[in-house]
């Protein structure tokens, strides 16, 4: 899988690999099956290799996708990552 940087319509950029969470971790996060869970949400998942999280964006929220460069850095305020500039 390649990271991928993905820009979202709040002016984040997250940069990770989008995964699929298995049923065990919807089970313990929402107390869910994981066929309804699936259904609740609409949009991708994606693990965050900088800073080892996974995060979930909405596929309404995302602006574009693209491969990561070596120029490329996170901005993602709430979790505390990068700057404006």
């Amino acid at each position: 899988m390649q990271e991928k940087v993905y820009e979202t319509v709040q002016g984040y950029r997250l940069i990770g690999i989008e995964t699929e969470p298995n049923a065990q971790f919807f089970k313990e996060r929402f107390g869910l099956p994981m066929s309804l869970a699936k259904q609740a949400f609409d949009g991708i998942w994606i693990r965050r290799t900088r800073i080892d999280k996974v995060t979930f964006l909405g596929h309404d929220e995302i602006i574009r996708i693209r491969p990561v460069t070596i120029f490329d850095t996170e901005f993602d305020p709430p979790q505390g990552i990068g700057s404006e500039n």
